[in-house]
């Protein structure tokens, strides 16, 4: 039986390092959504950095409007509020910035950690995260953007659905042991406010070349299911806005902006 002592403000509090994120918390036995929760203190107001956190989410989504096992006390439900200095089209970059900076993180602390695009964390082909991000626009500006991010940090596999057995993990399946998810919390923030500098920085290629480095697509062979075709090919590159380049069998080169990759072969994943 698991233990069910949920994450605390103190327990958060005790183990961040960074300077803005987090500082400001929402923490929650049970929510819907962080990122509804983020989304309604965006429109209120809060300070860029506010982090939202629930042991338990009902109804947790991911791409698509994806629902997310959400089984409480064993893994990590965050949404944090950036207000980012960001042109509306330079948003959709922040979902690779966190998926560089929640993959380093996660690396630090032991566990082969690739990231499949656009936007899932990954463990030997197995998810163990996932990242969401949503922007609200002002008078044609980015207002704030909302990144929500879910890891099964301490998940067991009997917690699994038969249908998620074979896609998706957890930190402590691969660790072999159980992780303090307020450690795990911080040190994914950490390494987020540092990219989200190099970002604000230097622009987006200091982004792109490290994802490139971590990513599992890269170098191999895709099949991309979209709404109303799938294609398959190569996936070569990832271009200066993010979209995934595919070449395919003729050697056309194909812009993906949105889609599900399914690696065939050739994965570091």
């Amino acid at each position: 039986m698991r233990a069910m002592r949920p994450l605390t403000t103190d327990d958060v509090r005790a183990a961040l390092d960074t300077r803005q994120l987090g500082r400001s918390l929402t923490c929650l036995d049970e929510t819907g959504s962080t990122s509804d929760v983020a989304h309604r203190l965006g429109s209120e107001g809060l300070a860029h950095g506010h982090v939202v956190i629930a042991d338990r989410q009902t109804s947790g989504r991911g791409r698509r409007g994806r629902g997310w096992v959400s089984p409480p006390g064993a893994n990590l439900y965050a949404s944090i509020l950036l207000r980012p200095q960001l042109e509306p089209r330079h948003a959709p970059e922040l979902t690779l910035v966190a998926a560089v900076a929640f993959c380093e993180a996660l690396r630090d602390l032991g566990a082969p950690v690739v990231i499949k695009w656009p936007n899932d964390l990954q463990i030997e082909g197995r998810k163990v995260g996932g990242i969401l991000t949503e922007m609200s626009g002002v008078d044609g500006k980015v207002g704030f953007v909302v990144l929500g991010v879910g890891v099964n940090v301490n998940l067991n596999p009997e917690e699994l659905p038969p249908e998620l057995s074979a896609v998706a993990t957890s930190l402590k399946e691969a660790l072999g042991r159980e992780l303090d998810r307020a450690q795990v919390l911080s040190a994914m923030l950490s390494r987020l406010e540092r990219w989200l500098e190099v970002h604000a920085r230097e622009g987006f290629e200091p982004v792109r070349a490290r994802w490139s480095e971590l990513s599992s697509t890269l170098g191999a062979r895709v099949r991309v299911n979209l709404e109303s075709q799938s294609m398959e090919g190569e996936a070569v590159g990832l271009d200066l806005d993010g979209a995934l380049l595919l070449r395919e069998d003729s050697g056309e080169v194909r812009r993906i902006v949105a889609g599900d990759v399914e690696n065939l072969r050739g994965s570091r994943g």
